[in-house]
């Protein structure tokens, strides 16, 4: 995939989702304000406004050839989907015996749960435990997706890094945290790796693979 058509292609898919966005905080504007599951709803919406203009950015780093800023600024893109998925699994959530100690500190309150506690690491702890992303490989809808932009060949080269994995969507978000951690300069040297244009093209194709993963998932969660 070269940069304009990842470019295309992340266009097409960022413009479609904002689209649902816009009527979703349509409808939750009509509802009163002061009751939780409204807030938790108002909250994981914000989340999701959030990953998008994240993702935005991230691609814009990479046509820019920044790869370090790409590969932690999509990271940042999948934490906010992701806190956007605990907003609206609460009772999910609230089950969790490694959460519950946490939980209660907060009275149940997920949103104060989310602002003072949360953080990349432990969303995904939760994501596996809740099996929020779907078994297998890159779901169906992306690869039909990138199929309009890309030669075989590039596609098979993009699916075939999750051959082994048993789920695409965890191994790409678990990839996306280790690619954040490349901000911390003792992380670089310890692992002998730098950031590179590779890095920050995998790192949004990652993230792309985690929300269509997650997305596939969102209504069973």
């Amino acid at each position: 995939m070269d940069d304009q058509e990842q470019t295309d292609f992340t266009a097409e898919f960022s413009t479609a989702a904002r689209r649902v966005l816009v009527a979703y905080r349509r409808l939750l504007d009509t509802l009163p304000g002061d009751h939780p599951t409204v807030g938790n709803m108002k909250d994981g919406l914000a989340c999701c406004e959030l990953a998008f203009t994240f993702y935005d950015e991230a691609n814009r780093a990479i046509q820019a050839g920044v790869w370090f800023a790409a590969a932690a600024v999509a990271a940042a893109a999948l934490e906010a989907v992701l806190l956007a998925k605990m907003f609206t699994n609460t009772d999910e959530v609230a089950q969790l015996a490694s959460f519950k100690k946490l939980l209660d500190k907060h009275q149940g309150n997920f949103r104060s749960f989310a602002r003072k506690e949360m953080d990349l690491g432990k969303l995904l702890d939760m994501a596996k435990e809740l099996a929020w992303f779907r078994p297998g490989g890159v779901p169906g809808l992306l690869t039909k997706m990138l199929a309009q932009y890309v030669d075989q060949d590039t596609l098979t080269a993009l699916t075939v890094i999750f051959k082994d994995s048993p789920s695409a969507g965890f191994a790409s978000a678990d990839l996306l945290r280790q690619y954040r951690n490349l901000l911390h300069p003792a992380y670089c040297l310890k692992q002998d790796i730098h950031p590179t244009k590779d890095t920050g093209i995998r790192a949004t194709f990652f993230c792309l693979v985690a929300y269509a993963s997650l997305s596939s998932t969102w209504q069973g969660g």
